[in-house]
């Protein structure tokens, strides 16, 4: 199939089209969405919407992708590493423009750090770990997939996301536990927190956005996946191998 015409990529239909359908998936069932609504609603051919997508159903995943923050879990897992103080660091953006204190730390540590994270890819300190902003700036991203967990999509989208936290997120534990992601013990907790964590953000959706997100994240970490890292590194099941065979499935 021939590339879409210039005017259409120049004004992102790709991209109109993820929108569209995040939009869709909170309030139809996936199965209702048709693909001559949504090239009406965004302005372009069928010949273009099949160019990007095969379907409905992956323009679907697209738009799930497009509205899970792997980020954010990312960052919480660098301060159990760390043992960074969650709250500490939360409390610490609201007045860090107050007194002037960043500048005051000097140069020194800022160096050890950018040495760090250039040899490690990974945040170095607490500094690095900007989680405030991280909220700020995927805030739209973030109430969107709460409304979809809170409406007829929601078993499309706990699947997506958790098959997300385990592709994308999962791999940076590599250095923290003895485990692979397709260790029973690693999936079962993963399904136990992932699991609770996206039936409080489909609540925050049902109570109509009345608490911010910070409030979920300082009432559940840093203790939570400190604990939860805890049970990985010290308890062992034992698995038959047809039981490790259903698991990792």
């Amino acid at each position: 199939m021939g590339r879409p015409r210039k005017d259409e990529a120049t004004h992102k239909v790709r991209e109109r089209l993820i929108s569209a359908m995040a939009d869709r998936l909170i309030r139809e069932p996936v199965d209702a969405v048709t693909v001559t609504s949504l090239i009406k609603e965004v302005g372009c051919n069928r010949s273009t919407f099949y160019y990007y997508f095969a379907d409905t159903e992956q323009l679907a995943e697209a738009a799930l992708d497009a509205v899970v923050p792997v980020e954010i879990p990312r960052v919480l897992l660098s301060f159990v590493r760390l043992g960074a103080s969650f709250r500490e660091a939360m409390a610490a953006d609201v007045g860090r423009d107050s007194d002037g204190e960043e500048a005051a730390r000097g140069e020194s540590g800022e160096s050890e750090m950018a040495a760090g994270e250039e040899a490690t890819g990974r945040p170095s300190g607490p500094r690095d770990l900007d989680l405030p902003d991280l909220v700020r700036r995927n805030s739209q991203s973030i109430d969107t997939l709460c409304a979809v967990l809170n409406g007829p999509n929601a078993a499309l989208a706990q699947k997506r996301v958790k098959r997300r936290l385990l592709e994308d997120v999962l791999p940076e534990l590599d250095d923290v536990l003895p485990l692979d992601a397709n260790d029973p013990t690693l999936r079962i907790v993963v399904e136990y927190a992932s699991g609770g964590i996206l039936a409080l953000m489909a609540y925050r959706a049902e109570m109509g956005f009345a608490y911010p997100v910070e409030t979920f994240l300082q009432c559940l970490a840093p203790e939570i996946p400190a604990a939860l890292l805890a049970v990985l590194s010290e308890k062992r099941p034992t698995f038959t191998p047809l039981e490790k065979e259903r698991l990792v499935q």
